[in-house]
């Protein structure tokens, strides 16, 4: 389950990053193509969801429970900016701090993991 945790957790770096490079050309050109925030919500409440799994089977503590805090706020965040029925500025920054919270997670996970 932690690999499966883990290949996901890449994954959904690299989608995130996608989907802010996407956007941001959406928003700059004015195209009223959709912002595919579902996806990436979809994949953070799995993401989460396999999170607590894997910290059931294997609890760590310390400084490690950072990576948990901060990737619960990370889908706090995307839950309420990236929905499309927001303003595009507003989505393009849920879409940078999601891509750049998922940054820090990773950090604490790999660094006190």
């Amino acid at each position: 389950m932690l690999a499966i945790h883990v290949v996901l957790g890449l994954a959904i770096i690299i989608i995130s990053s996608l989907l802010l490079l996407w956007n941001a050309l959406r928003f700059g050109n004015g195209w009223k193509r959709p912002g595919f925030g579902r996806i990436l919500i979809g994949l953070l409440d799995l993401q989460i969801l396999i999170g607590i799994i894997v910290f059931i089977q294997h609890p760590i503590w310390g400084w490690f429970l950072l990576h948990p805090i901060i990737m619960i706020v990370v889908v706090g965040l995307a839950h309420v900016l990236v929905a499309e029925k927001r303003k595009p500025q507003t989505q393009l920054v849920g879409y940078l701090l999601t891509t750049l919270l998922l940054m820090v997670g990773v950090y604490f996970a790999t660094q006190f993991g």
